[in-house]
């Protein structure tokens, strides 16, 4: 019987066993420190006038929309599709009162 997890694990120390590999790691965290400081201050550009940056939620007109309830997990393996993922279903509802 083949358990991909051991051989994994066993690989992984076989690699950790091999000679000077350790002093080599540690010779490397001593010479790459684990955070540097930047060497300049980022500035955010200035907002267009046209454009106006919200902090807080604008919400003048009050809309909500209904609950429409849990559509499950996605089970998808990478990009979803309308035609084959139950939770795409919540993209398209729309009602006369939303």
């Amino acid at each position: 019987i083949y358990h991909a997890h051991l051989t994994k694990a066993q690989q992984g120390q076989a690699i950790q066993r091999l000679a000077g590999l350790r002093k080599r790691l540690r010779e490397l965290h001593e010479r790459r420190p684990t955070y540097q400081e930047p060497p300049f201050i980022l500035i955010e550009d200035p907002w267009p006038t046209s454009v106006t940056k919200l902090t807080v939620c604008n919400n003048p007109d009050n809309a909500s929309f209904k609950d429409i309830g849990d559509f499950g997990g996605c089970e998808c393996v990478g990009d979803c599709f309308l035609d084959s993922c139950s939770n795409t279903t919540g993209a398209l509802y729309g009602t006369s009162e939303s």
